[in-house]
């Protein structure tokens, strides 16, 4: 994976959409098999991509509301 660039320059609108498409991604046939990932495994694998492909910001903010 390539580093996030041009950060400043995303919309917000943009960051939380890219991560909605891959938490999507994740539930209904990221894995290897092909198969959906329970909700933990797919947040926790998004929260691996922070700093890489997401904004850490808010990666962080999707974790704080799924928890609420």
């Amino acid at each position: 994976m390539q580093p996030l660039r041009d950060g400043p320059a995303i919309e917000p609108l943009s960051r939380v959409l890219g991560i909605a498409k891959e938490l999507d991604h994740q539930l209904y046939g990221g894995s290897d098999l092909g198969e959906g990932q329970s909700v933990k495994e797919a947040l926790l694998k998004i929260r691996e991509m922070a700093d890489q492909q997401f904004d850490r910001q808010t990666v962080n903010a999707l974790l704080i509301a799924y928890r609420n």
